[in-house]
C-alpha cells in the first residue's frame, strides 16, 4: 500500500471582529497578472449539535463592503504512515487578505447558501493612478 496521510483542514475568516468558523466552501483566484479574487460560503441555519444559530445570522448587520477580512487555513494530521508528512500540523496560515466586494443569498431547492466575494488588498492599486480602469474606465487617452 501506498504511503498516505489523513489531513483535516479548517477554514475560519475574520471580518468587523467576528469569526467565520462555519465556512463550508472556499474558491480563489490568483492567475498571473490579475488582483486576486475569492469567496467563501458560509454555513446558514443551525448546528445540528448545539442548536445554535449560524454565525451569519449576528454578522449580517456588521458586514459591509470594504471591510477588511481574513481568511485562514488551519492543517492537522490526523492519521499518516509516513513521518515527514510536508504539512506543518496545526499551524494557522493566512491565505487570502482583502475587502469584502459583495454578499450574496441563494435558496434552491436542494438548499441555501450565503456567499462573501472579496478582493486582495492588491486591489487599491486601481485608486493609485489618473488613469486606471477604476478612475477612467474609457481609453485613457481620451482623458487628455
Amino acid at each position: 500500500m501506498p504511503p498516505f496521510a489523513v489531513i483535516k483542514l479548517k477554514l475560519e475568516a475574520e471580518v468587523a471582529g467576528i469569526v467565520f468558523d462555519d465556512i463550508v466552501q472556499f474558491a480563489g483566484s490568483f492567475a498571473m497578472n490579475t488582483i486576486p479574487t475569492a469567496s467563501i460560503m458560509v454555513a446558514v441555519g443551525r448546528n445540528v449539535e448545539t442548536d445554535a444559530p449560524a454565525t451569519i445570522h449576528a454578522a449580517l448587520p456588521d458586514l459591509k463592503q470594504q471591510e477588511v477580512i481574513k481568511v485562514f487555513l488551519t492543517a492537522t494530521v490526523m492519521d499518516s504512515e509516513e513521518t515527514d508528512t510536508g504539512v506543518v500540523d496545526g499551524l494557522r496560515m493566512l491565505i487570502f487578505e482583502g475587502k469584502v466586494v459583495g454578499t450574496g443569498w441563494r435558496r434552491t431547492q436542494n438548499g441555501a447558501h450565503f456567499t462573501i466575494n472579496m478582493l486582495h488588498w492588491l486591489g487599491d492599486i486601481n485608486y493609485t493612478s489618473a488613469i486606471s480602469c477604476s478612475s477612467h474606465p474609457g481609453n485613457p487617452a481620451n482623458l487628455v
